[in-house]
């Protein structure tokens, strides 16, 4: 359900997560944060949801991390 959310949301081709495969691991029910392992690339990314289609290619907002140690410190950072 949020992988299909995710790729609703990105409506301009530039985003970054356009074309990812993906799956949701986690997120977080008070600011819409989802963590998402991306399959091909081996990474990760968190992406706060919108809700609506976006064609803004900043949003829905993005932060690839390249392995699990980024992804603590940035939870930690966002206050997971």
């Amino acid at each position: 359900m949020l992988e299909s959310e995710l790729a609703h949301e990105c409506g301009s081709n530039q985003h970054p997560m356009v074309g990812q495969r993906v799956e949701a691991v986690a997120c977080c029910g008070t600011c819409d944060d989802v963590l998402f392992k991306l399959l091909d690339r081996q990474s990760w990314a968190i992406v706060h949801l919108t809700w609506r289609r976006e064609t803004n290619p900043s949003w829905p907002s993005c932060d690839v991390m390249e392995n699990w140690s980024e992804v603590i410190e940035e939870m930690a950072d966002r206050g997971h």
